[in-house]
């Protein structure tokens, strides 16, 4: 699953548990509290899929050294 994929599934089960906290009337809760025990494993799991901000970071350190390496190749051309 892309970071992508994995925001907008993160995202459904957000706006499913705020559907739930809305038709209870209950505005304290937190949408945490609302999900099922599986949605909230699933919840777990997304967000543990997630890449961390130092991977995030290498990710980006990479595709810059990528760019600059292919920049080089066309100069020398």
């Amino acid at each position: 699953m892309t970071k992508q994929e994995l925001l907008s599934r993160i995202d459904d089960l957000t706006r499913m548990a705020d559907a739930r906290i809305a038709s209870c009337g209950l505005l304290e809760l937190h949408p945490g509290d609302m999900l099922a025990p599986d949605e909230r494993a699933e919840m777990h799991r997304l967000k543990m899929s997630l890449p961390t901000f130092a991977e995030e970071r290498q990710m980006a350190r990479d595709r810059i050294e990528q760019r600059l390496a292919a920049r080089g190749r066309q100069h020398r051309r």
